[in-house]
């Protein structure tokens, strides 16, 4: 049984305007903004106040053994049942969002 989720990730083509986004028009915080020597950012979010669910905002193609293991949802069963997860992303096309000229405001 699924006790508590405490990540879920979204795959962006840009993490910098992605966390602009999140950040500026959603009222979203910055929790962990840390990139690593290879290249690689870990970047999440969540909503002012939250602390018990953080938004991966995940750059698509990143191509990191890091990504790949981070592809998936955080449960808090102690289990590893979030493998299932990972195996339907690779069936599945990424979603892309543009949150550029079209946004209101």
């Amino acid at each position: 049984m699924i006790q508590k989720m405490s990540h879920a990730t979204i795959y962006v083509l840009d993490q910098d305007h992605a966390k602009d986004f999140y950040v500026n028009k959603l009222g979203f915080e910055v929790k962990v903004d840390q990139s690593l020597p290879n290249g690689f950012r870990w970047l999440t979010v969540a909503p002012k106040g939250q602390s018990e669910l953080e938004v991966i905002l995940m750059k698509e193609g990143s191509g990191s053994d890091f990504a790949s293991s981070a592809d998936q949802v955080s449960w808090s069963t102690g289990a590893s049942a979030p493998q299932a997860a990972s195996s339907s992303r690779r069936r599945r096309k990424p979603a892309s969002t543009d949150f550029g000229a079209s946004d209101n405001g």
